[in-house]
Order: C-alpha cells, then sequence, then structure tokens
C-alpha cells in the first residue's frame, strides 16, 4: 500500500532543473519570436501598416482586451516594446527577479497580440498560456541567478511537489486532447485522408513534406497515428506506476511527433514551442546521466551573475526572503480557481457537452488564457491558392503589385511557399481571402499604396489596383479542381 501511495505522490512531483530548463527554452523562443516580428514591426504594428489602431479598434478588437501597444502607432515607440519585451524574455531566461519576469513577459506578449489579432496561430495561444501557468511555477530555483542571490544553488532538492507545474502539464494535455476532440471529420479517423489533404497545400508543405506527399499509404498511417497520439498520448503523463519511464515514453512519442511536423509544415514556432514545453516533465535520471549539461548551465547562469555584478547591471545582492503561508495558500487557491477555469473553456469549446457562458468570456479575453486548438479541425482545409495584385502605374505600366513590381502573370507560381514571405504573412493572407474579414482588405490597399509610393519615384507612383484570389481547391487521389479566379477588392490610391 505504501508502494501505491508513493506512486501517486511521485506522479506530481516535478525536477527543479527541469523546470529551469523549461523557463530558459521558453525564454528562447520569446526572444526568438519577438526578433521575427520585428522584420515586420511597421507593416504589422504601427499605423502606417496593414492594421492601423482605428481598423483594429473598429474590426478586429475584443471587449477587455489590454494593450499597451495602442498607446503609440509610431515605429520607435512599437520598437522600444520590443526591445523593452526581450529585455523581461533575458531576465527570465537568466532568471533574475523570476517571478516578475515571468509577469512582465506574458504581459507584453498578451499586448502584442492584441495589438494584431489577425497574424496569431496556434504556437501563440500556446506560448502565453504556458507563460500564464509559469506564473504559478517555482521554475528560478535552479539555473538562475536569484538561487545565486539567495544562496541556496546546493539546497534545492532536485523533486519538488509543484502545482503551478501540474496545471502546466495539464494544459500540454489540454491541447492534445481538444485538438483531438474537435478533428470531427471523416478524414480524421475513417476513411484516414487529412494528412493527404495537409499536404496537398502547397503554402504549407516543406521539405519531408514532399517525400510523404508521394506515399499515400504512410499518409493514411500518419493520419491514423496523428490522430490517435493526440487523442490518448498525454495520459502517458500522468501515469502513477513507474511515472519516470511513462513519462520518458510520452516525451519521446510527442518529441518525435512535433519534429515531425516541424519537417513537412509550415506552421512557424509551434512545434519548437510544443517541444519545449515537454522538458518539464523530464525526470531526474536525465540529470543524472547527462550531468555535463547541468553543470555547463549552472556555470553558465554562475559566470552571467559575476559579469551583471562587475558592471553594476542589475541588484545582485543576496536576497533571503521567503513568502508566507498565507501568500502561497493565496497562490495556490488562485491557481485552483484559473485551472477549472481552463478546464470549463475547453470543455465548452471542444464539446457539445457545456455552453460558454457570455460572463465567463471577460476573464478569459483579459487575461488572454481563452483558447481552441482547431488546428486542421473539424478537418483540413481545401481550397489552397495564390494572390495576384495587378496595379497601374501613373507611366501607364502594370505591374504585379504583390510580387514587387514583377511582370504580371497569372500562372501558379513555382514557389507556393515563399510566395507568402513568412507564416504570419500566410496567415493574413488567407483572412483577407475570407468573406468574414472582408472589410480589412481597405486597409491593406492602403498600405500597399503607401509603401510602394514611399519607395518609388512620382512617374511610378501606384495609381490603382486590384486584388484576385486564384483558388485551387484539391480533390482526392491528387486531382485538382479547376482553377477559379476570385476579385476581392479595387483599390485607387489618389
Amino acid at each position: 500500500m505504501q508502494n501505491v501511495i508513493r506512486s501517486i505522490k511521485n506522479t506530481f512531483y516535478f525536477d527543479t532543473r527541469s523546470l529551469a530548463l523549461t523557463r530558459i527554452s521558453l525564454a528562447i523562443l520569446i526572444i526568438a519570436d519577438i526578433s521575427y516580428r520585428a522584420f515586420d514591426l511597421e507593416a504589422h504594428y504601427t499605423d502606417l501598416g496593414i492594421l492601423p489602431r482605428e481598423a483594429l479598434l473598429k474590426l478586429n478588437w475584443q471587449e477587455w482586451f489590454v494593450s499597451v501597444h495602442l498607446m503609440s502607432g509610431n515605429y520607435y515607440v512599437q520598437a522600444a516594446l520590443f526591445i523593452l519585451a526581450g529585455l523581461f524574455a533575458f531576465s527570465l531566461m537568466a532568471g533574475y527577479k523570476t517571478r516578475f519576469s515571468t509577469i512582465a513577459s506574458w504581459f507584453l506578449m498578451i499586448s502584442l497580440h492584441n495589438r494584431n489579432p489577425l497574424i496569431l496561430q496556434g504556437g501563440d495561444v500556446l506560448l502565453r498560456c504556458l507563460l500564464f501557468w509559469g506564473i504559478f511555477i517555482p521554475w528560478e530555483n535552479r539555473f538562475s541567478i536569484d538561487s545565486i542571490r539567495s544562496g541556496t544553488v546546493e539546497d534545492h532538492t532536485s523533486n519538488i511537489f509543484s502545482p503551478g507545474s501540474l496545471a502546466f502539464t495539464i494544459q500540454i494535455a489540454i491541447m492534445y486532447v481538444c485538438t483531438a476532440l474537435l478533428k470531427t471529420g471523416r478524414e480524421w479517423h475513417h476513411d484516414y485522408s487529412a494528412i493527404y489533404y495537409v499536404l496537398s497545400l502547397d503554402q504549407f508543405r516543406i521539405l519531408m513534406g514532399d517525400f510523404i506527399y508521394a506515399h499515400p499509404l504512410l499518409m493514411k498511417l500518419l493520419t491514423f497515428m496523428t490522430y490517435w497520439t493526440e487523442l490518448f498520448g498525454s495520459i502517458l503523463f500522468f501515469i502513477p506506476y513507474k511515472t519516470a519511464f511513462f513519462r520518458t515514453i510520452g516525451i519521446a512519442l510527442f518529441f518525435l511527433f512535433q519534429t515531425g511536423l516541424l519537417m513537412t509544415l509550415r506552421v512557424g514556432l509551434f512545434p519548437l514551442i510544443a517541444i519545449s514545453c515537454l522538458f518539464i516533465l523530464i525526470p531526474s535520471f536525465f540529470w543524472e546521466y547527462f550531468r555535463n549539461l547541468s553543470n555547463f548551465l549552472e556555470i553558465g547562469i554562475t559566470k552571467l551573475h559575476v559579469i551583471m555584478d562587475k558592471v553594476s547591471l542589475f541588484d545582485t545582492r543576496e536576497q533571503t526572503d521567503t513568502p508566507s503561508k498565507y501568500y502561497t495558500y493565496m497562490k495556490y487557491c488562485l491557481l485552483l480557481f484559473f485551472l477549472c477555469f481552463v478546464l470549463y473553456w475547453n470543455l465548452c469549446t471542444a464539446t457539445n457537452l457545456m455552453k460558454l457562458s457570455s460572463k465567463a468570456v471577460w476573464l478569459g479575453h483579459l487575461l488572454r488564457i481563452d483558447q481552441k486548438w482547431d488546428m486542421f479541425s473539424p478537418r483540413p482545409f481545401v481550397d489552397d491558392g495564390w494572390f495576384i495584385i495587378p496595379g497601374k502605374l501613373r507611366d501607364g505600366k502594370t505591374i504585379d503589385v504583390y510580387r514587387n513590381g514583377k511582370a504580371v502573370s497569372w500562372d501558379k507560381p513555382e514557389n507556393a511557399f515563399s510566395d507568402y514571405r513568412t507564416y504570419r504573412w500566410r496567415k493574413y493572407m488567407r483572412k483577407l481571402w475570407l468573406r468574414a474579414y472582408s472589410d480589412n482588405r481597405l486597409y491593406y490597399g492602403q498600405y500597399l499604396c503607401r509603401k510602394w509610393n514611399r519607395d518609388h519615384s512620382y512617374e511610378k507612383n501606384l495609381m490603382t489596383f486590384n486584388i484576385y484570389y486564384m483558388e485551387e481547391k484539391t480533390l482526392a487521389n491528387y486531382k485538382t479542381a479547376k482553377i477559379q479566379k476570385f476579385h476581392l477588392w479595387e483599390h485607387r490610391c489618389f
């Protein structure tokens, strides 16, 4: 009986080194995300871009959203906020004032997401949710400046009971289970053709995807494995018998799953985020086996602390304050409330068992723990395509504005993958094609006029253009329907 109780107890224990590695990896991904977004800072976050603040508040704003990025539409103000977010992410990575850095990174992230919701995808939702649960995780206990400052680097036990880490793990499981529950199309669990339709989308398929797309039986097998892995794979994280063994199997399973996704589909940082969140489950025997990795991280943080202390960038004096029992009790009560709220939210959005109350929506939108894991659900979309924007210049020449002034061609681009520049532009252009976002086409047209005419001489000014979408629907057995031409918008620059 004692062995059973011990096994159940061990199920909810986490290695402090694994918590720290999760913190470091997520912080690095935040920096990578900010850096990637910065290339389109003007286009995506200023009033000279595709979504000025006026348009955001008019068309795409949700009640209870909060965003400090709305303070100004100026490029330099937005750049300053980007730099600030990067500094807090670096502080989180170093484990300096970790709790505050986590909260600040989470807040600046939801602020950035609220500034332009048209370019968000599943990875953004996952990252902000993981950061939210990170507020309740003691992931500063190892590989951090905070642990050095407190003078307890060697005093931390390897395994601790961490309710915040448990909530973090439940969030991972929720993501996988709900995305499976939302895959209700027959393509996922009847004829197993979903991967075929996904890889038929030229705008997504990359690298290994070309090889898989050429093998129908392999695609059926991968569809079967994807659906059932998402539905039941996360059970491995909560088995109270030989917990470390089954967690390792679960980590390996989802690591291979996300690596395959990374190598076949263009879905941004999502696979890397999904891999990083698995680190929290790494059992202690991993660290005993890879002592060099643990020592490397410890030495790296120690050297960083010495450098920061020498240049006096931060207050690096020892701090030994410990939270009161009342504070800890309130934190856990708050954590339990939010966990129940997220479970309720996903139960409503992923099943027909309950309806989401309008009274609950405000909290989800305020904290941005609202979530719906509908990747390629209920079935993969079959309307692939590309954009053509023929425009007339002041000198009478006709060019394709979308392709930086090249001659207009109605043929399918040779590389549909690169035709969308980045995955965030692909997400945005996909929404422009949808009728629900037709009002945003005006602001995209204004952006194209401003950008073109700013970069070209008076004689080469853009006068008028039309936006067309060439739709190519996917049929079964590698067949495609006749390409259809849709006129979406006519714009006059003057």
